[in-house]
């Protein structure tokens, strides 16, 4: 059981800090977090209970792989997007010039 929790402790994120799980947080509420995983595989609670109990409290954003929704999707969709628009721009300019310019 302390392996297991061990484990889920270092697939979540410390809800305090910026970019540290729980096994290498020293926060107070780490620890406290760290002991609600304990007592929750102490009553039974199977790894993905866990891991959805503090989803469901802290927010998708405490596991470091959540799923992929629309809000996650455009962080990538969107500069992918404006990347491609910029790119393209430039080539329309460039072959324009050229165009223009009699040889």
């Amino acid at each position: 059981m302390r392996d297991q929790a061990i484990e889920i402790s270092k697939e979540l994120r410390d809800p305090g800090a910026v970019n540290q799980s729980l096994y290498e947080s020293n926060a107070p509420q780490a620890a406290e977090l760290k002991a609600k995983i304990y007592q929750l595989l102490e009553n039974g609670e199977s790894r993905e209970n866990v891991l959805e109990y503090f989803a469901s409290r802290y927010g998708k954003q405490i596991r470091y792989d959540p799923p992929v929704d629309p809000w996650t999707a455009a962080l990538w969709v969107v500069p992918a997007v404006l990347f491609a628009g910029l790119v393209l721009t430039a080539l329309f300019l460039i072959l324009r010039r050229k165009k223009e310019k009699p040889s």
